[in-house]
């Protein structure tokens, strides 16, 4: 009961408050002229900042990585419900299964989502599964982030942002950019410091300026 039920509850809650904000948003031309253009892309964002975007990017052809545990389960069903497509695995649990899937994926066209210090932390660290699959892939990397105005902060190792009715809200697309074809360990460290650099940048910038305007 409780598997069936909390999919229906919880995406009602999220889209039902999410309709209630106002966003605006930032960089998005670049993201949609890669989509018009049949370019294959791979979202970044941390844990914690990504409760809008299960809003804002549904039916826009996303697969989303996603833990196979229980909790992942639950989440996977707000996705399909939400109109995404899921890759279950993590960098914990089958992670090469999860890129091979999610390479299939985007072989039909879809782009992928991922929580890059998922599944489990630690926060802000990125892992290296979106690394891997952009340069398997040959697919543009954009880093994305939200902040709100007014939000409540869950006490989760990802400090999960929810935002309250009505404020204000912001998401961040960064510019898309190209990895080397380089798969070598040293290689792929350095653009996961690179990706964690970019997505620190923007959800900085995003914070200060959502906090400018005030609530309407």
């Amino acid at each position: 009961m409780y598997e069936k039920c909390f999919p229906a509850a919880g995406s009602l809650f999220l889209h039902g408050l999410c309709r209630t904000l106002h966003i605006q948003t930032m960089g998005e031309e670049a993201m949609e002229s890669l989509r018009r253009e049949g370019q294959p892309i791979v979202f970044g964002f941390w844990h914690g900042r990504h409760f809008l975007l299960v809003h804002y990017m549904r039916h826009k052809d996303c697969s989303v990585v996603v833990s196979t545990s229980r909790d992942g389960t639950l989440i996977a069903n707000i996705l399909l419900r939400s109109g995404f497509y899921v890759v279950r695995g993590s960098s914990n649990r089958n992670p090469v299964r999860a890129l091979v899937e999610a390479v299939s994926h985007m072989k039909l066209g879809r782009h992928i989502s991922f929580t890059v210090d998922g599944p489990k932390g630690p926060i802000h660290q990125v892992k290296p599964g979106a690394i891997y699959l952009a340069k398997k892939a040959k697919a543009w990397l954009i880093p994305v982030t939200v902040a709100f105005r007014n939000d409540w902060k869950l006490k989760s190792w990802d400090r999960y942002r929810i935002p309250r009715p009505f404020t204000r809200a912001l998401i961040v697309f960064d510019t898309p950019y190209r990895l080397s074809d380089d798969l070598a360990g040293d290689a792929i460290e350095h653009e996961c410091i690179v990706l964690g650099d970019k997505l620190n940048a923007i959800t900085e910038k995003a914070d200060l300026l959502v906090k400018k305007t005030s609530d309407g």
